[in-house]
């Protein structure tokens, strides 16, 4: 696939490298942040829509339904980084920077 408009240039490199190489490896903080505001599971679980056993379960999830990020940042009030945190950053892989990047 190919982009005329980036003069030709591959919309995507082919490499060794499997494009599921994610550059940070995040994990839910729900409880922490719960605590550090002083509510409860119930509390949170009434004010997001979210049931409460999924709360429970937040912060050991592998994956999370974005639909349970958001009702839980709106319902309270809360941004991205309240509900996880960075455990593993690595490097840009090559075909990730742009030319001329470092």
């Amino acid at each position: 696939m190919y982009n005329k408009d980036l003069g030709g240039e591959p919309l995507l490199r082919k490499t060794n490298t499997s494009i599921q190489d994610p550059i940070c490896v995040v994990k839910g903080k729900l409880s922490k942040t719960l605590k550090e505001k002083g509510w409860t599971q119930d509390q949170a679980a009434m004010k997001s829509g979210v049931a409460q056993p999924k709360i429970s379960r937040f912060d050991k999830s592998k994956t999370v339904d974005p639909s349970t990020v958001a009702s839980l940042m709106k319902g309270l009030d809360l941004e991205f980084w309240d509900l996880f945190e960075i455990v593993e950053e690595k490097e840009k892989p090559d075909y990730m920077k742009e030319p001329g990047e470092e």
